[in-house]
C-alpha cells in the first residue's frame, strides 16, 4: 500500500493532518527561538476555486482493523482455497474446501452400518415371529409326545391287568377240570363193569373177544386211576404252588411300581418263580398225557369189544342188545372225557399267552412306559421353558436392535 492510498482513506487523512501540524509547529518553534519576531505582514489574495495536491511520505507497518480465524466443524486438510490474501469477502462466501475423501469413506461406512443395523432389526422382527411360532409348535409337539407316551403306558397297563386276570382264571380252573377228569375215569370203569355184567356167562367166540377187550380196557383204566391219584395229583399240587409263588412275585412287583421304588428285587423274584413254574407246568402236562394215554388205550379196547358184539353172527343174538347199548354209552363217555382232558391241556397252553404278557411287563415294558411318560414330561417342561424364555427375550432383542439402528443413524 503506497502513501497516496493511505492518505486517501480516513485514518490516513487524519494521520497526515497530524503530521503536517506537528511539522509546522516544530518549525515555528525553531524560528522563534533563533530570530526575533518579524513584523507581521498582511498579505491578501483573491479567493478562487482550485485543486491542492500535497504528498506526504512516512515509514511504518499497517495492521488490519480486525482478524478472524477460520474454523471448520471437521478437521482435515484443504483441497481448494477460493480467496487470496487481502481479498475482500462477504458473509456466507465460501473461502476454502476440505478434502472430503476420508469423510466420504466414513459416510459410506456409516451408511453401511445403518443398513446393517436396519437389516438386523428386520431380522429380529422375523426372528420374533419365528420364536412365537416355535413356542406354539413346541407346545403342540410336547403335548403329542406326552399323549403318545401316556397312551402307550395305558395300553401296557390294560394288557398287563387283563393278562393277570386271564392267567389266574385259566390256571385256577386246573383243579376243577382235572378233578372232573378223574371222576370221568371212575365212571368209565363202572360202565365197563356194567357191560361185563351185561355179557354174563354167554360163551361164544365173539363174546370171548368182547370180554377180553373189556378186561383190557378195565386194566388200562385202573392204570389211569393210579396215575391220576398219584402222579397227576402230586403234579397238580406242585403246579398250583408254583403258580401261587409266581403270582405273589407279580403282586410284589406291582407294589414296587405303585410306590415308585426300585423293582429289581421283585423282578429277580419273579424270574426265579417263573422258572419253577415252567418246570412244574411241564410235569403237570406230562402227568396229564400219562393218564390220557391209559384212557386212550382203554377206549381202543372198548372199540374192539363193540366190534366183537356187532359181527354178523352176534347182531342176530338179541341177548347182546343190552350190552351193545351200554357199550354205545361207554363210547360216548370216552368221547366226553377226552374233551375234558383236552380242555385242561388247552387251558394250560392258553395260559402261556397272558403269562408272556405278564413277563414282558414285569421284565421292563411297564417300567419303561412309566419312565417314557416321565421323560416326555421332563422334555416338554425343558422345551417349553426354553421356548418361553426365547419369547420373553423378544422385546429386549428388538429394543437392542432399535438402539443399534438409532446409533447408526446418528453417527
Amino acid at each position: 500500500m503506497n502513501l497516496r492510498m493511505f492518505v486517501a482513506r480516513w485514518p490516513g487523512r487524519i494521520t497526515a493532518l497530524v503530521l503536517i501540524a506537528a511539522i509546522g509547529g516544530g518549525a515555528a518553534l525553531v524560528a522563534r527561538s533563533n530570530t526575533a519576531a518579524p513584523k507581521a505582514e498582511v498579505r491578501t489574495a483573491t479567493v478562487t476555486r482550485g485543486s491542492v495536491t500535497q504528498t506526504v511520505s512516512v515509514g511504518g507497518s499497517v495492521n488490519a482493523l480486525g482478524q478472524v480465524r477460520l474454523a471448520f466443524k471437521t478437521g482435515g486438510k484443504l483441497s481448494t482455497i477460493y480467496v487470496t490474501t487481502g481479498q475482500a469477502v462477504t458473509l456466507g462466501q465460501p473461502l476454502a474446501k476440505l478434502d472430503t475423501g476420508d469423510l466420504e469413506t466414513a459416510l459410506a461406512t456409516a451408511q453401511q452400518s445403518l443398513a446393517n443395523a436396519q437389516a438386523s432389526y428386520q431380522k429380529q422382527l422375523l426372528s420374533a415371529s419365528d420364536t412365537q411360532r416355535s413356542l406354539e409348535d413346541t407346545q403342540k409337539s410336547t403335548a403329542n409326545d406326552i399323549a403318545t407316551a401316556q397312551a402307550s403306558l395305558t395300553r401296557i397297563r390294560s394288557n398287563y391287568a387283563a393278562a393277570k386276570t386271564n392267567f389266574s382264571s385259566l390256571t385256577n380252573a386246573m383243579a376243577s377240570d382235572l378233578g372232573a377228569y378223574r371222576t370221568a375215569i371212575d365212571t368209565l370203569r363202572a360202565q365197563v363193569a356194567q357191560v361185563l355184567t351185561d355179557i354174563g356167562i354167554y360163551v361164544t367166540s365173539d363174546i370171548n373177544s368182547a370180554r377180553s377187550s373189556l378186561y383190557s380196557a378195565d386194566g388200562s383204566l385202573i392204570n389211569a386211576q393210579a396215575y391220576a391219584a398219584g402222579l397227576l395229583v402230586i403234579s397238580l399240587a406242585d403246579y398250583a404252588s408254583a403258580r401261587d409263588v409266581l403270582l405273589a412275585a407279580v403282586t410284589r412287583f406291582d407294589v414296587a411300581v405303585d410306590a415308585g421304588t426300585d423293582t429289581s428285587a421283585s423282578l429277580a423274584a419273579y424270574q426265579t418263580a417263573q422258572l419253577t413254574y415252567n418246570i412244574n407246568l411241564s410235569k403237570l402236562q406230562t402227568a396229564i398225557d400219562t393218564v390220557t394215554g391209559q384212557v386212550t388205550s382203554a377206549q381202543t379196547s372198548t372199540n374192539s369189544a363193540v366190534s366183537s358184539l356187532n359181527t354178523s353172527t352176534s347182531r342176530a343174538i338179541a341177548a347182546y342188545d343190552t350190552a351193545r347199548g351200554d357199550l354205545a354209552a361207554l363210547q360216548q363217555n370216552f368221547t366226553n372225557q377226552s374233551v375234558v382232558s383236552a380242555t385242561a391241556k388247552t387251558k394250560l397252553t392258553q395260559a402261556a399267552t397272558p403269562l408272556s404278557t405278564i413277563t414282558d411287563s414285569v421284565s421292563g415294558s411297564l417300567v419303561s412306559a412309566i419312565s417314557a411318560v416321565s421323560s416326555a414330561q421332563d422334555r416338554a417342561a425343558t422345551s417349553l421353558r426354553n421356548a418361553q424364555s426365547a419369547v420373553a427375550n423378544i422385546p429386549f432383542n428388538l429394543q437392542s436392535a432399535q438402539v443399534s439402528v438409532d446409533n447408526a443413524n446418528n453417527s
